[in-house]
């Protein structure tokens, strides 16, 4: 359980506003990588031979290719861990919120 103490909210505030650069740092890594797996699997995809089919179905099965793909998903990994854990922040911080305000008007004690 989460006890909600000011002190807890204010460690909240300074991760969201420490981690607002990395997480655009992180959107960007996301983006590159997308980029590069795209761009590897038409590099393989040019230099095999056959129908268009087949050389689409072993572009995407390449090792280079699955490589960079894994770096992608890497990415978007580490892209959504920050993302969510800066949403749990934001719950917490509107919790308190909640709870203050509840004590403002006599609804909590």
């Amino acid at each position: 359980m989460i006890i909600l103490t000011e002190p807890r909210m204010t460690d909240a505030l300074e991760f969201l506003s420490d981690s607002d650069e990395k997480l655009a740092q992180l959107l960007s890594d996301v983006e590159r990588a997308e980029w590069k797996a795209k761009l590897t699997k038409q590099m393989v995809f040019v230099h095999l031979t056959g129908t268009v089919a087949d050389r689409e179905a072993n572009a995407s099965v390449a090792p280079e290719t699955q490589a960079a793909f894994e770096e992608y998903f890497k990415a978007v990994a580490a892209y959504n861990a920050l993302r969510n854990k800066r949403a749990t922040e934001s719950i917490l911080i509107e919790c308190w919120r909640s709870v203050n305000s509840s004590r403002k008007f006599g609804g909590i004690h």
